[in-house]
């Protein structure tokens, strides 16, 4: 397989998924993790029509770390919200 051929397929596969994801949760944020990275985030930007802030892109083991820590955060911080 190509790298062109590679793009249309995961092209294909991320748009159906985000128009799922924008369906039963409209208020999600996005965060892709699909190769090759930029073109999957901006598919999943022009398909869901959320603002640019509720669409990232995850790659690399920086940003691995940093995205864990930002989980944790946000789990310590509104777990009283979930589970109260």
């Amino acid at each position: 397989m190509t790298r062109d051929e590679l793009l249309q397929t995961n092209v294909k596969i991320v748009s159906s998924v985000v128009k799922q994801a924008v369906q039963y949760s409209p208020e999600s944020i996005l965060i892709v993790v699909s190769n090759p990275l930029d073109a999957m985030v901006y598919t999943a930007y022009k398909v869901s029509g959320f603002p640019k802030n509720r669409v990232i892109g995850m790659a690399g083991i920086l940003d691995t770390a940093r995205y864990k820590t930002l989980i944790i955060t946000i789990i310590i911080k509104y777990c009283h919200v979930v589970f109260f």
